[in-house]
């Protein structure tokens, strides 16, 4: 800076050039070059450096050579804080053109008092003294009411440190006077300028923390800054201002054992294989770790790696301006993206327009390394513990990653928020196991809702998308797809998947229960909170559950004697445990749907296009609990299968079977104009009642007695073939009571032999078995 401030100092007798007379010839430095002041000078950066009357302005002026530093600090408030608010760290306010000052307190002293607790026997106007402050307090009533506050005499003095924690209690001359207790808040007794720092053109502002005190309020400083001009060029810069977190030698000593810049160590960047060997030695006497940076060139070569190093892992910064970086080919036909890879384990963040995206972050594992096991490239973390976020699952009051895509009315093509592309070449069987995306959640609050995953998609167009014109060339404008899984491939499955659905390769959706844990164990001298579940094990190593209720406890010193069952309580320290019995898991429900009344759904699930080869469903190997009904599904009263669509409106709810609100169970047909006829029920009685009952396989005898059809309790009808006479026979209660002759398969031939009586119609006759002769006779419809 002296040597800036030189020419400075020598402008001033300079005579300035001006458009009405002769620019005198003078000697020495002078912007323009031509030993007269060019008032159109301007600096590397393109400001002008004199203003129109050619006076030094912008970075030449004395405002950003010379600046002035705070010289001292004053305490408006002193502020009223809690012992453990202390010490308070004061914050100055930075400045664009040079170091920050620092302003600290020098001590403080007592500013307000609360009684904690009243004192006893005594009298009015006490006077109570805080040893080693030098802090009084005077009560007008001696003893003092507890809550009420008390004005502080003498604040007295002290570091935080010799301030003692509230409440506190104070001392009485009084022979026989208990003195009351106080909380005592303590304020700002003094400060001072600890680094004057410099830059400033007016007093910065300075800020103290809030006051945790009840009641208590923040403190107020007030800085000074010396206004008249300081020359930085003549100041010292003192070991306390090199050292000061944050100032400009800190940053650029720390830069410096931070970093390593290829540039600063004689890398050219400009392709050359001379880079390589350079790159290569700096990299190995990197035992520090310290950042990598590439900057502004083109890296050696697309195939040059930094060979590995023992000294573990490094991270690489590429400079914008970087091109050609390296990059890892995983796939011999060429499949994926270009992974920068700058040298094995290293992590690299690559800045460059070269690539298909703006910001690149990268590792490339290979080899044997596994310096980098267990650890992400990436990783995001927030800590929410404070009670004050509010908010809804949706917009939540603390969130970790916000990714934000916006599509507005000028877009048109295909938008992604976030996509996420994994390539599996893995070929060592059950040893690579491949996940595309993990997501996995620790619960174990007492009482909190908790969502592994909320998929929601709210449709704000507000058009009615079910009418029949809005379409355009005959395809949906529109669609709207919360949750899309697709799979591709090709090739056939495992061939058991055909009978045994638990056989197969692929699957699109896997619902899993893990209950392979060991629970939480007993343990002795433990706090239990409410209903917290233990496990025990007997002696064939079964585990068995126990609750601790609603109050919890501590356990004993011992373990009890645990009974192994479901029913006896367990008393064990302060709590006492109900059973739940052995070890299982429940989740009440797999999939479900639900809304609000206005909400409706036309389909909850359906399949086309793809052929099913084996079932709909399959619950073939499905398990049940020991004593349960095994039920498949259930459907309420009135609700039935449709058994004949066919994906068509006029196909829908023609043969229904279902059970009836009416009691029966019921199957419905079409009655041939619109409506149904009911083709047969079965009753809670037993009954069972067709609409019709059709025998055409005469060859096919009813040898069974049992009954067919239970009337009224008592009297039994069975239908039996008789075979010599050809014909059905119906008996109730083992008595003959009429008969049925089947109906011939075809028109019968006139004359021949038929069983009485029987009849029979075409479109053009009507034949009927004669009772006397046994014959078959016919006549004509037109008769």
């Amino acid at each position: 800076m002296k040597k800036i401030l030189l020419p400075i100092a020598f402008l001033a007798s300079i005579s300035i050039a001006r458009a009405d007379t002769t620019p005198p010839l003078i000697k020495g430095f002078v912007p323009g070059g031509n030993k007269v002041i060019d008032v159109t000078a301007m600096t590397p950066a393109g400001r002008p450096i004199f203003d129109f009357l050619g006076r030094l302005t912008g970075d030449m002026s004395p405002s950003a050579l010379y600046s002035s530093t705070v010289s001292s600090a004053s305490v408006a408030n002193q502020g009223a804080y809690a012992p453990s608010d202390l010490p308070l760290t004061l914050g100055a306010a930075g400045n664009s053109l040079g170091q920050t000052a620092q302003i600290v307190p020098t001590a403080y002293t007592a500013t307000l008092a609360t009684v904690a607790a009243a004192g006893n026997n005594c009298p009015a106007s006490s006077v109570f003294t805080l040893a080693g402050t030098g802090s009084t307090i005077i009560v007008s009533d001696g003893n003092g009411l507890a809550g009420a506050q008390i004005t502080v005499s003498v604040g007295g003095n002290a570091q935080a440190s010799a301030i003692p924690a509230n409440p506190v209690t104070l001392t009485s001359s009084t022979s026989g006077c208990t003195p009351p207790t106080f909380n005592l808040a303590w304020g700002l007794a003094g400060v001072s300028v600890q680094i004057p720092g410099w830059g400033y053109t007016s007093a910065p502002t300075v800020t103290a923390p809030l006051s945790t005190f009840p009641g208590g309020v923040a403190a107020s400083v007030l800085a000074q800054v010396q206004m008249n001009a300081v020359n930085l060029a003549s100041q010292p810069v003192t070991a306390d201002i090199a050292n000061a977190p944050y100032s400009n030698a800190w940053r650029l000593r720390n830069l410096a054992a931070t970093r390593l810049h290829l540039g600063e160590q004689g890398v050219l960047m400009n392709g050359s294989s001379s880079d390589e060997a350079i790159v290569t030695g700096i990299a190995s006497a990197n035992a520090a770790g310290r950042e990598i940076v590439v900057p502004f060139g083109t890296w050696p070569d697309v195939h040059y790696q930094i060979p590995d190093v023992t000294h573990g892992n490094a991270y690489l910064y590429a400079d914008p301006g970087v091109t050609s970086w390296p990059y890892f080919v995983f796939n011999p036909r060429g499949e994926g993206i270009r992974i920068p890879f700058y040298g094995n384990g290293i992590t690299s963040e690559t800045h460059s327009s070269w690539n298909s995206s703006g910001l690149v972050l990268s590792r490339v594992d290979t080899g044997t390394l596994s310096a980098n096991a267990y650890k992400p490239v990436v990783q995001h973390n927030m800590v929410a513990d404070t009670p004050n976020e509010a908010g809804t699952a949706y917009n939540s009051g603390a969130r970790n990653v916000d990714d934000n895509l916006i599509v507005t009315l000028n877009y048109s093509g295909f938008a992604n928020n976030h996509s996420e592309f994994t390539y599996d070449q893995c070929a060592q069987g059950y040893g690579c196991q491949t996940v595309a995306h993990f997501n996995k959640m620790f619960t174990s609050g007492t009482a909190s809702w908790d969502w592994n995953e909320i998929n929601e998609m709210n449709d704000n167009s507000s058009i009615n998308f079910g009418s029949s014109d809005y379409l355009q060339t005959g395809v949906r404008s529109s669609a709207r797809y919360n949750v899309e899984y697709d799979m591709a491939g090709v090739g056939p499955e495992y061939a058991a998947s055909a009978y045994d659905p638990s056989k197969h390769v692929r699957i699109m959706g896997w619902y899993g229960l893990n209950t392979n844990q060991s629970g939480d164990p007993w343990a002795a001298n433990t706090a239990y909170g409410m209903h917290h579940i233990v496990t025990v094990k007997d002696s064939g190593g079964n585990r068995w559950m126990y609750d601790a209720g609603t109050n919890g406890g501590t356990s004993g010193a011992a373990a009890p004697a645990w009974p192994y069952d479901s029913t006896t309580t367990v008393t064990d320290g302060t709590v006492t445990w109900t059973p739940l019995g052995q070890y299982h898991f429940d989740v009440g429900a797999i999939l479900g749907v639900g809304g609000y009344a206005q909400d409706r759904i036309g389909t909850l699930m359906f399949e086309k296009g793809a052929v099913i080869y084996n079932s709909i469903f399959d619950m073939s190997e499905a398990s049940f609990l020991t004593g349960i009904t095994k039920t498949f599904g259930r459907l309420q009263p009135d609700m039935y299968l449709d058994m004949s669509a066919n994906g068509t409106a006029a196909g829908q709810n023609q043969r229904l079977f279902g059970y009836s609100s009416g009691g029966s169970l019921v199957y419905y047909i079409p009655d041939g104009s619109g409506g149904h006829v009911q083709a047969l029920a079965i009753t809670d009685a037993g009954v069972t009642k067709p609409k019709a009952l059709a025998f055409t396989d005469q060859t096919t005898s009813i040898n069974s007695l049992r009954d067919v059809v239970q009337s009224n309790g008592t009297n039994n009808i069975s239908l039996t073939w008789d075979s010599y006479n050809s014909r059905y026979k119906i008996t109730v209660d083992g008595s003959s009571a009429a008969s049925l002759v089947p109906t011939p398969s075809a028109e019968p031939t006139v004359g021949s032999s038929c069983a009485a009586p029987n009849f029979y119609d075409t479109s053009a006759y009507h034949y009927g078995c004669g009772m006397n002769d046994g014959k078959w006779h016919r006549v004509a419809w037109s008769n």
